[in-house]
């Protein structure tokens, strides 16, 4: 079993003010935890590092390990969507990809933007938070990295 994390009220507020000056990598995992994904999942999204970014969250006080346990027959359910083909990405899904690639294009000074991304519970405030990406890279990025964004997230 695989832990879960949550935001502490610090967490909460260096969201807000920036004001540790966390790496880029290590603010976008404290951007997705919110006490649903457990390690595996934040290892998928965000790939190596991610413990040792774990490590300075807790460490900074930041985020919490939350408490609890899935039902013991939950292992052969999760073998077994593992062996499943994918599903259509998901609107998290999207939206976490999503934040990867503001994360990559514009590292701290996207933060806002990725917020704007998870946030976003269903298709229709994705589809108008990504509009509103793509326009800020209209304006802060050349033209092909912005039609590039427009093309894979908005089609």
């Amino acid at each position: 079993m695989e832990p879960r994390y949550r935001k502490t009220e610090a967490g909460q507020r260096e969201v807000g003010d920036k004001g540790l000056g966390l790496p880029p990598r290590v603010r976008s995992l404290l951007i997705l935890v919110d006490g649903q994904k457990d390690r595996a999942q934040l290892r998928s999204m965000l790939g190596t590092g991610t413990d040792d970014a774990l490590a300075q969250l807790l460490s900074k006080g930041l985020i919490a390990e939350l408490p609890g346990s899935p039902p013991s027959n939950s292992a052969p359910r999760q073998r077994a969507r593992a062996a499943a083909p994918a599903a259509p990405a998901s609107t998290e899904d999207r939206a976490r990809e999503a934040v990867r690639v503001i994360t990559d294009l514009l590292g701290p000074d996207g933060d806002r933007l990725a917020l704007l991304l998870e946030r976003a519970k269903s298709l229709e405030d994705l589809q108008a938070a990504l509009q509103k990406v793509a326009d800020v890279l209209d304006a802060t990025t050349t033209k092909a990295t912005a039609e590039g964004f427009r093309r894979r997230f908005l089609g």
